[in-house]
């Protein structure tokens, strides 16, 4: 069966149609039919594991960031606590500072994804810490002095631990147990042979890991992470500009990878994100779907006459609002329904848009550089090509004794700057 309708599928794709309905039928049928094929290997991967057909058409995108800044930020975070941590070992000399460097860097690195929580995490770390280091300095210098031998030490120890870990694999205070389970033996540290004597240096090293997460907390206060609102408006805009910048690209990613990328997105939406900007980004899904589908249907449609101008015409067909969605827009029992009003204009916008991007197909077009993630204007790298080629010319203007004639130096380097980067820019758009 998955043969037979991998075969049917190629057969109905090779059928030549003209026109744009019959073309969105035979790829819908076509879709259809590998749907079933995909179907039928599920089928045959629960019941033969070892005779299914390996899926092919996974996406490649799998280093996508949905948004660099938060990372930025967080980095930005670690960076900054782990120099303060530093330079105050440094000026101190304290023979613990090693150790607060040390927590505060792993405390920050572990509490930083946790985004509008870090802060509130890093508070109750901070508590389970002070707690893990009174109860450290009670059990090494009040209990276990009194056991010689290695079973007094275990059973002391299992009698500490396993109430703790009971207590933190419950609901109440989750991020408080687990600092005081995790650095209560980081704090007690036994050792072979036993020294309970040096009770400055225990309490040295105690207070260390303590200043350690303390300092943590500190800096999730000073460099918060992003507010939820700014972090789900980032996302809609990332998107929207990624679909942009797609409608114009040489090359654009495949429909796999587009699906990727907007579910990155969707499951890196803060909770406090509104249904609104949800649907923008569902809005963008299917919207990204349809034009990498009428991309590729318009390189089909590349050697028969028309067919490209007939798709950007039915798109635009399709796209301008008119009666229908103004009839959308139309009171319903007295009211407006204005949340749909308002969706129904963005699609009407963005469909416009996708047409406008479709008509422009194939022309040269200015876009936006893509710099590991960060759009940059292109007239960035125009202007700095233009400096440097002025440059040149006044270099050479210079050397054959051209400036000695200019009345105003100052004022003719930047009419030559001027000149230079306007044929750059006119170079570039018709080029």
């Amino acid at each position: 069966m998955r043969e037979a309708c991998n075969a049917t599928a190629r057969q109905v794709l090779a059928i030549p149609v003209d026109e744009v309905a019959t073309r969105l039928l035979v790829d819908r049928v076509a879709e259809a039919l590998l749907d079933l094929q995909r179907a039928a290997n599920a089928l045959v991967l629960v019941v033969a594991p070892s005779k299914e057909t390996p899926d092919i058409s996974a996406s490649r995108d799998w280093l996508f960031t949905p948004d660099l800044l938060p990372a930025a930020v967080n980095g930005l975070r670690a960076m900054a606590i782990v120099l303060a941590t530093e330079l105050f070992w440094v000026q101190t000399g304290w023979a613990g500072g090693q150790s607060v460097v040390t927590f505060a860097a792993v405390s920050v690195t572990v509490f930083s994804p946790n985004a509008d929580l870090a802060y509130r995490s890093a508070v109750g770390y901070s508590t389970g810490t002070i707690l893990a280091a009174v109860l450290a300095v009670f059990v090494n210098f009040a209990i276990l002095p009194a056991q010689e031998s290695f079973a007094g030490l275990s059973l002391t120890l299992t009698c500490i631990l396993l109430p703790l870990g009971a207590l933190a694999a419950g609901p109440w205070q989750k991020v408080v147990t687990a600092g005081l389970v995790i650095n209560f033996l980081a704090i007690l540290l036994p050792t072979n042979p036993p020294v309970y004597s040096d009770l400055g240096q225990f309490l040295n090293s105690a207070f260390a890991v303590v200043v350690g997460t303390i300092a943590t907390a500190a800096a999730m206060r000073l460099l918060p992470p992003l507010s939820p609102a700014w972090r789900a408006r980032r996302l809609v805009a990332l998107t929207a500009r990624d679909l942009c910048a797609m409608a114009v690209a040489a090359r654009w990613p495949s429909r796999t990878e587009w699906i990727s990328r907007v579910c990155w997105r969707l499951q890196a939406m803060p909770a406090q994100a509104t249904p609104e900007q949800l649907s923008q980004l569902e809005s963008a899904l299917s919207v990204g779907e349809a034009l990498i589908y009428l991309r590729n249907l318009r390189e089909l449609g590349c050697g028969r006459p028309g067919f490209s101008q007939r798709v950007a015409v039915r798109l635009h067909c399709a796209a301008r609002p008119g009666r229908d969605l103004g009839r959308d827009a139309q009171p319903r029992g007295g009211r407006v329904d204005r949340r749909r009003t308002h969706a129904s204009c963005r699609i009407s916008r963005c469909g416009e848009g996708i047409a406008v991007a479709l008509e422009t197909l194939g022309k040269p077009m200015i876009t936006d550089l893509n710099l590991v993630g960060v759009y940059v204007a292109p007239f960035v790298p125009m202007a700095i090509a233009s400096a440097l080629i002025t440059l040149v010319l006044l270099r050479a203007a210079d050397r054959f004794g051209i400036t000695r004639h200019v009345w105003h130096p100052s004022l003719f380097n930047s009419a030559v700057y001027i000149i230079v980067l306007s044929l750059v820019v006119i170079g570039s758009v018709g080029g």
